[in-house]
């Protein structure tokens, strides 16, 4: 009789384990450690949690439409498994960009309706704001702390949070990495600890893992504020070629004309409508840090 008490106990609390690990998806890039970076902070804040790293990119940018793709395809994993689905699951965004996409934002909506927290980096522009995606709604945008205090280069988000490396990109993931070990600590699903992590911070100044801090709005200017878009910049260069070169101006234009986007990485987008109608669609930078506290890799 004991033995079959020992045999029972011991396998609800097998499958209490199993049912209380969470799971976390890392959608990132391999430029520079950057993702295993991502990965290894939120392994840090919950050793017990299973830790998913889609890689979408090898380069310091991620185009918008592999990472629409890359999002519902953690949509499928969580539809097709009823651990996941009944759990929820949390999903790390350590990229952004100032370009809104229509696209994107429904991308976003369906992962939340699928039971995904969406946890993403505020940006590195210094600013009042954070980028997209973690501008959007319902998303848990996470600005940087640096000694206590909102790094120079961070936006402002929703919480606040330590930086490992420098930069809003390693602030994200310690907000998952807390959500999931609140998952695993209580048993409870995604959404619930997410709510819990964030009514805590509400009550500790916005900030996550640290004591309440005075925070400063963070300064702004700090880079130029570029006025005409990337996309009209390279359209009047090439306007420019053409006609300089139609109408005999050939000896002042170069046969091949270097074209610099700052920050930039234009790649045609079929699947993605920018709000701004452009033709082109920016690549979604992951945030390098404090040596480009603009926001992007240079």
């Amino acid at each position: 009789m004991a033995k079959k008490i020992f045999l029972i106990s011991s396998i609800l609390f097998l499958f209490s384990l199993s049912a209380s690990a969470s799971t976390v998806f890392v959608i990132d890039s391999t430029y520079n450690g950057h993702g295993n970076k991502v990965c290894s902070i939120i392994r840090e804040q919950a050793p017990n949690a299973r830790v998913e790293f889609i890689r979408v990119s090898n380069s310091a940018g991620v185009s918008t439409s592999a990472l629409i793709n890359a999002i519902y395809g953690v949509i499928d994993r969580v539809r097709s498994d009823s651990q996941l689905r009944q759990q929820g699951v949390v999903l790390n965004l350590s990229l952004g960009s100032p370009h809104y996409s229509e696209s994107l934002a429904r991308a976003i909506k369906a992962a939340q309706n699928a039971g995904i927290v969406v946890v993403a980096a505020a940006g590195n522009d210094g600013g009042k704001s954070p980028n997209y995606p973690a501008a959007l709604p319902g998303v848990i945008s996470v600005g940087a702390l640096e000694r206590g205090s909102p790094a120079y280069y961070s936006n402002r988000g929703d919480l606040w949070a330590p930086t490992k490396y420098a930069g809003t990109s390693f602030s994200a993931p310690y907000v998952a990495g807390v959500i999931a070990n609140t998952m695993d600590r209580n048993n409870i699903s995604a959404r619930a600890a997410s709510n819990q992590v964030l009514g805590t911070a509400r009550a500790n100044n916005g900030v996550v893992g640290s004591s309440a801090v005075a925070l400063r709005t963070p300064q702004q200017n700090r880079t130029p504020i570029q006025t005409v878009p990337d996309e009209k910049i390279i359209y009047r260069l090439l306007a420019f070629v053409y006609l300089a070169r139609t109408f005999g101006l050939k000896d002042i234009i170069p046969a091949t004309v270097p074209v610099f986007a700052s920050g930039f990485a234009f790649n045609r987008d079929r699947t993605t409508n920018s709000h701004n109608s452009s033709r082109f669609t920016p690549v979604y930078p992951i945030y390098k840090g404090r040596d480009a506290f603009s926001g992007y890799f240079r």
